[in-house]
């Protein structure tokens, strides 16, 4: 608790670079700082959390004249403890966020952050699996970054504007995923669907797994325009809603900003479904100590929404030194190893 760590970078006046701090994202509570010293001994920024990024944070910055500037790294709380990090400075592509947020194979996607006018979008050359999220990798002059894409099961359609206001919604079937942003502040994406009476509908929109700084709002209004439902986030969960139509009739979803930001970067997936099926896998203990050269079994668990059937696991992101054998929850079960 309270250390701080210095480091000394020698710089060229005006020279840009990317600075990040990958250290929550490592599974533990740091919650990083930077501070920046000019070379005269001044204070030449601060930086905290970037949203979507867990705490953790990735940001352009230019250094105005020549000469050593320290960087210093703690805990925004002044807190500690056994908590590695990564600090990266150098020319390296200061995006954040990748849109369409879940590209096909082969498709064009657009990379979005504050350090991304000059950056031309990439290729998706990933085959698409159904893991929630995968890395995308981005290449600078003098390194590499990555940008957060997921798999879409479900048909996509992507939003066009305007669609601010509800005779301007965007038409939707119930199952479809639409891709969208909110590009400026204040802006607010509408869209309208037809539901049958007693037809349930159940809405997700995707930000923080795909690295997005949107605080998701829902707000669902009735045929005759009046709001009937709303949702916010909730913790680590990005909004859902799930509703059941009184009657037949045109209903209007609203997506918006909790503050009313916006920008380029400020995407989302919103997935509908009817009625809604979902599951999430977790392990069932907190920590795995596995020494080199031998096995451990692994407990997981499983919340199930309508969904029954069985569920394969595989490590997809394995790391150097250590494989998992896949397995399967059985129709109905909750538990697995």
């Amino acid at each position: 608790p309270e250390e701080t760590d210095y480091y000394l970078v020698d710089a060229v006046a005006g020279q840009r670079v990317t600075i990040e701090v990958v250290g929550h994202r490592l599974g533990t509570p740091f919650d990083p700082l930077v501070r920046i010293v000019a070379p005269d001994g001044r204070e030449f920024l601060t930086h905290d959390n970037d949203d979507g990024f867990d705490y953790d944070f990735r940001f352009p910055v230019t250094f105005p004249v020549a000469g050593p500037y320290r960087i210093e790294v703690r805990d925004a709380r002044y807190q500690g403890g056994l908590w590695p990090y990564v600090l990266r400075v150098g020319d390296f592509p200061a995006v954040r966020v990748a849109y369409p947020t879940a590209p096909k194979e082969g498709e064009l996607v657009a990379l979005l952050g504050p350090g991304s006018r000059d950056i031309a979008p990439v290729v998706n050359d990933a085959a698409a699996t159904l893991g929630p999220a995968r890395s995308l990798s981005v290449t600078g002059s003098q390194g590499s970054t990555w940008v957060t894409i997921s798999s879409e099961p479900n048909l996509v359609q992507k939003e066009f504007e305007p669609n601010n206001t509800l005779p301007d919604a965007n038409p939707f079937e119930v199952g479809r995923s639409i891709e969208g942003r909110l590009e400026y502040a204040g802006d607010v994406d509408a869209y309208r669907v037809k539901l049958a009476p007693q037809q349930q509908i159940h809405v997700r929109v995707v930000t923080r797994r795909i690295g997005s700084p949107l605080d998701s709002y829902l707000r669902l209004a009735d045929p005759a325009g009046n709001e009937i439902a709303s949702a916010d986030d909730q913790a680590e969960d990005d909004a859902e809603l799930n509703f059941t139509s009184p009657a037949e009739g045109f209903y209007t979803l609203f997506v918006e900003d909790l503050n009313r930001r916006g920008g380029s970067d400020f995407a989302y997936r919103l997935q509908t479904a009817s009625p809604r099926r979902d599951y999430i896998v977790r392990p069932a203990v907190e920590q795995v100590i596995i020494p080199r050269g031998t096995s451990m079994p692994i407990a997981l668990a499983t919340d199930r929404v309508n969904v029954d059937e069985p569920i394969d696991v595989i490590m997809s992101t394995p790391t150097e030194g250590i494989t998992a054998r896949p397995c399967r929850f059985e129709r109905g079960s909750p538990a697995a190893v």
